[in-house]
């Protein structure tokens, strides 16, 4: 038999075979010797036995075989999920940091080409007014500098971060509602006690509301605006009304230049990520409303400063 499996495992079937058969034919020529003649009980069930054994021998290395290919296979497969991973991540990454500077770098940079303009129109006539307007682009750029920053260094928004989603909105608020933005932005909080939002959630609210505001600014042609967070038992909703131009929820994506109509779909995309929802409400002439809700979270509550709801200009 050890000589028997050791045919098995070095030589080729072809030759095992031959191997295995010199092996039988010696063994029954030894036996039938002992015997003195040819004994059927003597010869047949040792000869039987030992292809028995082989032929267990031969299946075991069939199986070892296979499960040695099954074990590559799910090596290679592991290796093309792991590539397919990096791919996804790389790609989400991508996405995530679009947004972030869409909605931080652009906006800012967008309104402070409107700034600019206007400031250049009134440079001979309102010197006061244009310096002033220059001033708050220096300000807006000093803000979008440090906010590249902290994108680069993928931290979260230092605003909700040091002031919390009320007082981060506040701010905001205050500093859209300066010269040559939207005339009056209004902060209001409403519902029962702030349910708790992990920061990250919070980030998200402020993101959508810097976004929303943006447009406001750049494209409403509107006189006020308002931001209203309410907080629910099992939800948090941040509404965004204006009362500007308004337009075709249904048609936007049409007719958008290159470079465009990537706000409301980056703000849908970002809310998904927290299980959130975007609303939009709006018609020609009539003004805009969004709606962006995120459900509440056990974890803990994302700081707030004890600062007054007021309105800002």
């Amino acid at each position: 038999m050890p000589l028997a499996c050791v045919t098995l495992s070095t030589l080729s079937a072809r030759a095992a075979g031959a191997a295995l058969t010199a092996v039988t034919a010696l063994l029954v020529g030894q036996l039938t010797r002992t015997a003195g003649g040819f004994d059927p009980e003597m010869v047949l069930i040792p000869v039987a036995a030992v292809w028995g054994t082989m032929a267990l021998y031969r299946t075991q290395q069939r199986n070892v075989a296979e499960r040695q290919r099954l074990v590559e296979e799910l090596r290679s497969t592991r290796d093309v999920l792991a590539d397919e991973r990096h791919r996804s991540g790389a790609l989400e990454e991508r996405a995530r940091i679009a947004r972030d500077l869409h909605d931080t770098l652009a906006q800012e940079l967008s309104g402070s080409l409107m700034l600019l303009q206007a400031a250049e129109q009134d440079w001979d006539e309102r010197p006061d007014v244009a310096r002033t307007r220059v001033r708050a682009v220096a300000d807006g750029l000093d803000a979008g500098l440090a906010e590249t920053r902290r994108i680069i260094q993928d931290l979260s928004a230092p605003e909700v971060a040091e002031a919390g989603l009320e007082g981060s909105l506040r701010l905001l608020c205050a500093r859209v509602g300066g010269p040559g933005d939207v005339g009056r932005v209004q902060f209001r909080s409403a519902g029962g006690l702030a349910v708790g939002l992990d920061e990250q959630t919070a980030t998200t609210l402020f993101r959508v509301a810097q976004s929303v505001l943006a447009n406001v600014r750049e494209h409403a042609h509107a006189t006020s605006a308002s931001v209203t967070v309410r907080h629910l038992s099992d939800r948090v909703e941040l509404d965004v009304c204006d009362d500007g131009v308004g337009f075709d929820p249904g048609r936007v994506g049409e007719s958008v230049p290159p470079g465009r109509g990537f706000g409301l779909l980056a703000t849908r995309e970002r809310l998904r990520k927290t299980s959130g929802d975007l609303a939009v409400h709006s018609a020609p002439g009539r003004g805009t409303r969004i709606r962006a809700t995120v459900p509440a979270s056990s974890s803990r509550p994302c700081p707030t400063l004890p600062l007054a709801a007021t309105a800002a200009r």
